[in-house]
């Protein structure tokens, strides 16, 4: 009995914990981002903004300029624009800057899986206003038609 007494506290503490382990792998709700949801916003397209839809008067952006050079036609947005390099957009410096901001935050950048990449990371730290600015609606959409190499013949030893 008295070693019962002795360990009665360490094993309170560690039932504890057992529990809230068990609960915690058992309960659906318990991860912080559902992945299908996140990729079903690209899938369907709701993540990208037109250069249209920009231009609509009233609307309030942060366009994140990811590129080296700078976008043209960027000063006729009217908005506020953010230059990053893609490799620090999460440096504490800009991920501040761009979580702080009360409206959508743009993600412009010449390549669209640039900005595609940049979107993921920031979908999946919580942020909710993230848009790709795209001349295209539909930037999945393969440009070329595939057409296999029949020039080349397998070798044979």
């Amino acid at each position: 009995m008295s070693t019962l007494k002795k360990y009665l506290f360490p094993l309170i503490i560690f039932l504890i914990l057992m529990i809230a382990v068990l609960h915690r792998s058992f309960n659906n709700s318990g991860f912080r981002y559902d992945a299908p949801r996140l990729a079903g916003k690209s899938i369907q397209g709701a993540n990208i903004i037109t250069e249209e839809q920009l231009l609509v008067p009233g609307n309030k952006y942060l366009i994140v300029n990811l590129d080296s050079l700078n976008t043209p036609g960027e000063e006729f947005y009217n908005c506020i624009t953010l230059k990053v390099n893609p490799d620090s957009v999460l440096h504490k410096k800009y991920f501040k800057q761009i979580q702080r901001y009360r409206g959508s935050v743009i993600l412009s950048s010449s390549e669209n899986s640039k900005a595609a990449r940049i979107w993921m990371l920031l979908s999946q730290k919580g942020l909710k206003q993230i848009l790709i600015l795209s001349r295209d609606k539909d930037i999945e959409v393969l440009k070329k038609e595939f057409r296999p190499d029949t020039t080349s013949v397998p070798e044979f030893i």
